[in-house]
């Protein structure tokens, strides 16, 4: 458990952590933009 084993670890896991929550909001805004458009498109027929 070097002092270099702990900071790489550390970048991983906040890099792990970033990437994580930029895939949720994407999933989060895809859902609710093909709700609105689903939403729309029936009120349109």
């Amino acid at each position: 458990m070097t002092y270099d084993f702990l900071q790489h670890y550390w970048w991983f896991l906040i890099a792990l952590l970033g990437a994580l929550l930029v895939f949720l909001m994407f999933v989060q805004g895809a859902n609710s933009m093909i709700f609105q458009l689903g939403k729309t498109d029936v009120e349109r027929r």
